[in-house]
């Protein structure tokens, strides 16, 4: 597999179809008193939901973004694209791709080091990254590379997202740990 930058004239606006299953999601349960906190249950659908969206590189609200694809021969089978929030000291995956045929072989996990190893060299403090609570094999695979649950939005998409189980997960994994 060959890892490089996706030239942004020929791969600017190009959109790219997620598709997934999902048996299950991740709910919050919240206790209050003196203090405040959540912890995630997995809850499970009657049966499985489809979920589909579209991935689009190169948008302009994103100006510094870098796409990096991975290529089998000349095939574009995976791709992540990062942009850095220069005013806290961190890099932010903004799409992270491997086309179905490829996945669980490692791709997703070697375009993730591919972020961390530019976010080390440019001082960033930490990776951070975005998912939906329903989104049960993103989020395990987001785990098992280090990645933790930072923060949460039940409203971030729409009004319904906490009905819609799409629940807004923002997830991260320090890069510099003394910063």
């Amino acid at each position: 597999m060959d890892i490089r930058i996706l030239d942004r004239e020929k791969y600017k606006s190009k959109k790219f179809q997620v598709e997934y299953f999902t048996s299950s999601w991740y709910i919050p349960y919240s206790t209050k008193g003196d203090s405040y906190e959540v912890e995630w249950r997995k809850a499970v659908f009657g049966e499985p939901q489809k979920k589909a969206f579209d991935i689009e590189l190169y948008p302009d609200y994103f100006p510094e973004a870098i796409a990096l694809g991975c290529f089998a021969e000349e095939e574009l089978v995976g791709l992540i694209e990062f942009y850095p929030e220069s005013w806290n000291k961190r890099l932010r995956v903004t799409e992270i791709w491997v086309k179905d045929d490829f996945r669980n072989k490692g791709i997703g996990s070697e375009l993730l080091e591919h972020a961390k190893n530019n976010a080390k060299a440019n001082g960033f403090r930490m990776i951070v990254l975005e998912t939906q609570s329903c989104n049960v094999n993103a989020i395990d695979f987001y785990k098992k590379n280090g990645y933790e649950i930072i923060g949460y939005d039940k409203f971030c998409y729409t009004n319904q997202d906490s009905l819609k189980h799409e629940v807004r997960l923002e997830m991260g994994i320090k890069v510099i740990e003394n910063e």
